[in-house]
């Protein structure tokens, strides 16, 4: 179909703290979607540094797990990102990865996001970061979602990103609807069960959108996904490392938006105003 786009989310065991090893387990992956037709690729959450455990604050490793952090943190133009840059400049495909990323002396759990000529064109900062857990405790909030228009195969395509947590809140997905998205990536890091899953399907039809999310395998329990605008798994893994794909119509999207009575066609904005508040 003229409107189809095919996307990968890669699943893999990526290796805390080892940014070299965990390049090489990506390339091959990204090079391999690529070969399968595939447009558009994800990484997981934090990927580069494997989404390492983190020991408690009070043990004597914190300090080491802090400074290795800090260590093997990326920024937009660092080598690994420039190599990610050149991976999807290479194969021709739109990749979204999960980053550690430190920026002015701050960590940030991050998405960055490279068109199909190997540009960085976007960097999303998880806003919902995760304050119940050591890792990300030492991240700061992200202050915003965002929409990019992408080139994704012959389509133009408007991708959005929320990170792993941000699912489990609806504004997340609503924003990135509001905006304009028609496809939501989500690199993800923590087990996923059937009620996360259901979650998952319900952000992509109260908000009419395609979803990927790209999730590890060990030491997490992978599960990735794909879903169609009604909610509809168009594609998922199991628990250990895979590459799942799927044809999104974008077409047929956007037809369906001309009269579903979901998304953005029937709120009442004004009368929300709860919502909002702190």
């Amino acid at each position: 179909m003229a409107s189809t786009i095919r996307i990968a989310m890669i699943q893999r065991a990526f290796v805390p703290f080892e940014r070299e090893a965990n390049i090489a387990i990506a390339e091959r992956a990204i090079r391999a979607a690529a070969r399968d037709g595939a447009h558009l690729v994800a990484l997981p959450e934090m990927f580069l540094t494997g989404y390492p455990h983190a020991p408690a604050k009070d043990s004597a490793d914190w300090p080491q797990f802090v400074e290795r952090l800090y260590r093997t943190a990326e920024t937009t133009d660092g080598t690994s990102a420039r190599k990610l840059g050149e991976i999807a400049k290479d194969v021709g495909v739109v990749l979204i990865a999960g980053i550690c990323e430190i920026h002015d002396g701050r960590l940030f759990n991050s998405a960055f996001v490279w068109d199909s000529k190997g540009e960085h064109i976007g960097t999303y900062r998880k806003v919902h970061t995760c304050r119940f857990t050591a890792l990300e405790d030492l991240c700061e909030d992200g202050d915003d979602w965002h929409v990019w228009p992408l080139t994704v195969g012959d389509q133009l395509v408007r991708v959005g990103v929320m990170i792993c947590y941000d699912r489990e809140h609806p504004e997340s997905a609503r924003v990135l609807m509001l905006k304009g998205a028609d496809l939501v990536i989500v690199p993800n890091a923590c087990g996923i069960d059937e009620r996360r899953l259901i979650q998952l399907r319900t952000r992509a039809y109260e908000n009419v959108v395609y979803i990927g999310m790209a999730n590890h395998s060990t030491p997490h329990n992978g599960q990735s996904v794909i879903t169609n605008y009604w909610g509809d798994i168009l594609a998922q893994a199991g628990e250990g490392d895979e590459t799942i794909s799927a044809d999104l119509d974008l077409e047929a999207l956007r037809d369906e938006r001309t009269h579903t009575i979901w998304g953005n066609n029937f709120r009442r904005p004004w009368k929300y105003g709860l919502i909002a508040k702190s």
